[in-house]
């Protein structure tokens, strides 16, 4: 080491330092700016992790960062005089540079007044130096680098909709049902749903009116209540009631191969809930039995709590109910 270098040694470690900062700098701006590249990319391919646009932007902070020293940033010692006579010496050490093959009287003569100004001087009296729009630029890729980075590894997660998710987004479909009535009834509930394909619809359920009685939907369901399941399109639907009889015929008969009460249960069974089928085939005879088939105690309850509620409710109880409880009663007299 020349006696140059030996002099300068304190002033070059200080603004090697603030190379290696400036270099860091610029290469976080690089870095941070590949990680946010990469990110997007994944994003819109929908395929890997996040880490490799971590990885990418570290090795691309790296890089950059020992390039930019290196090519940029590493001062000399023509850098080191400049500094030096900032602060005062007044182009002293950049003139000794100059002359520092002369070997002349007068050459010597500033070179020693030099040295000796420069071992007054302290190394701390040098201040970093650094680019202001340099440093917002970087601090403001990082934000913009935490918060990409972070919302594509939600959405990479399945925490977020993804690229695809948002481009093939599912069109919603929504269905129409219409609940109507023919004459003889009306439709408690709501008579135009409009539901989400899928969904189900809320409960309405067919009342008949004095001297009617309900029959069937005309789609075929023989309960008066219903909603559907799943509704996967849009259709109308009409609630059939028939007539009774002027002589009170509510679908019963008389046989004379029969006990005194025979229920018609070709007519009563379209009426009843697909849930009485579960009261089918109970016979014994000293328990009230109809028809030989249906033993009416075990549903007399459940439709007989059903009309209270709907007179409750101020409606008007079902027919087919009625004639459950009417022909029950009748029985065990």
């Amino acid at each position: 080491m020349n006696e140059f270098d030996k002099i300068f040694n304190k002033f070059f470690t200080r603004l090697k330092v603030e190379g290696l900062l400036r270099s860091l700098i610029l290469g976080s701006i690089i870095g941070f700016s590949l990680s946010i590249l990469t990110s997007i990319i994944l994003f819109f391919v929908g395929q890997g992790g996040i880490w490799i646009a971590i990885v990418i932007g570290l090795l691309g902070l790296a890089i950059a960062t020992i390039i930019a020293y290196f090519k940029h940033y590493r001062p000399t010692r023509e850098d080191v005089a400049r500094r030096v006579d900032m602060e005062g010496l007044e182009e002293r050490v950049i003139t000794m540079i100059s002359q520092e093959d002369n070997d002349s009287f007068m050459a010597r003569l500033q070179r020693e007044d030099t040295k000796a100004k420069i071992n007054e001087f302290k190394d701390t009296k040098l201040q970093l130096v650094f680019s202001r729009k340099l440093g917002i630029s970087a601090l403001s890729v990082l934000v913009i680098a935490i918060i990409v980075v972070t919302l594509v590894g939600v959405s990479l997660g399945g925490a977020l909709p993804s690229f695809n998710d948002m481009v093939n987004k599912p069109v919603i479909k929504y269905c129409t049902i219409k609940y109507m009535e023919s004459t003889g009834g009306f439709i408690s509930g709501d008579t135009k749903q409009v539901v989400k394909e899928g969904n189900k619809t809320m409960e309405v359920v067919a009342v008949a009116k004095n001297g009617y009685m309900f029959s069937i939907w005309s789609d075929g369901v023989m309960t008066p209540s219903r909603r559907e399941e799943n509704v996967s399109r849009s259709f109308d639907v009409v609630a059939i009631f028939e007539k009774i009889d002027e002589n009170g015929d509510s679908g019963f008969r008389e046989d004379k191969d029969a006990p005194d009460v025979n229920v018609d249960m070709g007519k009563i069974e379209g009426q009843m809930p697909g849930h009485m089928e579960g009261a089918m085939g109970k016979y014994e005879e000293y328990n009230q039995v109809i028809d030989g088939e249906t033993y009416y105690r075990d549903v007399l309850k459940e439709y007989y709590d059903k009309a209270q509620e709907i007179i409750n409710a101020g409606g008007v109880v079902p027919e087919y109910i009625r004639v459950i409880i009417d022909e029950y009663y009748k029985v065990i007299k």
